[in-house]
């Protein structure tokens, strides 16, 4: 990963999105309410929400590897253990810990100068993404491509909030689904040795990538 941010972009249908009663009904619905967008992952059954500023439907929050913690620390990614019910997926997950604000292992001077930020909740238990969707998906008749955005910032800096999913769409006129996804960073992703190598994995950051949609 480099400084800037980039994407991958998947032709292909890479996944299904259902949507139950139609995302226009969810508009005066709360977020776990029957009525709201629906996506089955199999291991998992999440309910979105509509965002009335852009018009579309978005799915914030989704699981997609087993929490990398304890004695999954520094190894290769595990699939979710399935849950049963209706998850709400309308809330930002925890962002994965990062090196300190604008610090770099080059530098100890801030990048980002001063300015006060909203506190973060960082936390181990990150590998999340966010699912957004063209608002009615039930009248289109094919499958869309995928665009998958991997955040950028020299793997040990960066969170997902701050790119939205949204202006992906409206760029590609409604014509793709857009995911944005969290993966280990730092130490907890990109942790260097042979004593890593020889009880853990290398670029455990990376590995986890190879679980998402």
């Amino acid at each position: 990963m480099g400084v800037l941010a980039r994407a991958y972009v998947r032709a292909g249908p890479c996944m299904s999105v259902q949507v139950r009663a139609g995302v226009r009904a969810c508009a005066a619905s709360t977020p776990t309410d029957a009525s709201n967008p629906i996506v089955n992952l199999s291991y998992a059954t999440y309910a979105g929400s509509f965002n009335h500023s852009t018009g579309h439907t978005q799915f914030l929050g989704m699981r997609y590897a087993a929490p990398p913690t304890g004695n999954l620390r520094w190894r290769a990614p595990q699939a979710p253990t399935p849950v049963s019910g209706i998850l709400p997926a309308h809330l930002e997950p925890s962002t994965c810990f990062f090196t300190g604000q604008g610090e770099q292992a080059k530098t100890p001077f801030r990048m980002m100068g001063l300015n006060k930020r909203d506190p973060f909740s960082p936390s181990e238990d990150c590998l999340f993404l966010n699912v957004y969707t063209p608002a009615d998906m039930s009248n289109i008749k094919k499958k869309l491509p995928v665009v998958v955005f991997i955040h950028g910032g020299g793997s040990g800096f960066n969170w997902m909030d701050v790119y939205d999913g949204n202006d992906l769409i409206l760029e590609a006129n409604q014509g793709v689904v857009a995911v944005v996804i969290q993966y280990r960073l730092g130490v907890f992703g990109f942790l260097p040795g042979s004593e890593v190598k020889r009880n853990g994995v290398l670029n455990a950051g990376l590995r986890t990538l190879s679980l998402s949609p």
